[in-house]
């Protein structure tokens, strides 16, 4: 498909959906006022099919065009992991999947892009969450080892597709997946001079680890602020538009999504 083409369909989503999410905001109104509570659930099943649709245009966005917005930063990295570990938890329930997630410093701060970290590890998360299934287990675990950083998302399902062992892409899709997950975390990888790398499993599941380099803060980073970057998410939260093909339709009622 043509760029342009490409660009012109993913600005008619975009505000289609936005168009939706206003309609959605006056329809949750008039059910609290009058709806009943099939009417609620309606609504919820509405707004899950709003996130899954956001989650695809993101998508989309992140591996249609070579201008991948990227915007460096002096982060902590180890926070951005543990408040995905801790928010993963909460949803631990919805997801019926043995969560785990291990940091092996309370700190490690360094130069990178915090928004497209977390959705390349929300998308890598994702995936092994898809492979497993109820019942599965899927772990995050944030280490250091000389200079490099390795952001592991392990989980026990069937491992790597046979036909992915023949081909020169060894990142086809999984199980459940449209295969666009595994390239958003490339593209992470590639813009931060990275790598990523799959693993099969002694004993089955798959390893995939996102490697980056510590790229610690100088002079110049902590005193020249980065502008702030047009705001992506559109006002849905990164966690929830991931995790929208797998959460039932109740975590999508209003009162669990404002």
């Amino acid at each position: 498909m043509d760029d342009k083409i490409g660009q012109n369909l993913l600005r008619e989503l975009r505000e289609q959906v936005n168009t939706l999410l206003s309609a959605d905001h006056l329809l949750t109104a008039l059910v609290r006022e009058k709806g009943s509570r099939r009417d609620m659930d309606c609504l919820a099943i509405a707004n899950q099919s709003l996130y899954r649709l956001m989650r695809i245009i993101q998508h989309l966005e992140l591996t249609q065009t070579e201008d991948v917005p990227f915007y460096p930063q002096v982060m902590d990295l180890a926070a951005l992991c543990r408040r995905l570990g801790q928010d993963l938890e909460l949803l631990h329930a919805g997801l019926k999947i043995d969560f785990s997630w291990k940091l092996d410093r309370e700190s490690l701060v360094t130069v990178a892009d915090p928004l497209l970290l977390e959705r390349a590890l929300l998308n890598l998360l994702t995936n092994a969450f898809q492979a497993v299934g109820a019942g599965g287990r899927v772990g995050l675990r944030m280490a250091l080892k000389e200079e490099q950083i390795l952001l592991t998302v392990s989980d026990n399902g069937p491992g790597m597709p046979l036909s992915s062992r023949e081909e020169e892409d060894p990142f086809l899709k999984r199980p459940g997946g449209l295969g666009l997950g595994l390239q958003v975390a490339q593209q992470a990888a590639r813009l931060h001079g990275g790598l990523l790398t799959r693993h099969e499993q002694t004993g089955g599941g798959l390893s995939t680890v996102l490697s980056l380099p510590l790229r610690r803060p100088s002079g110049e980073n902590l005193v020249k602020s980065p502008g702030i970057p047009r705001d992506p998410t559109g006002g849905f939260s990164p966690l929830m538009v991931e995790l929208s093909p797998l959460l039932p339709p109740e975590h999508f009622l209003p009162e669990n999504i404002e």
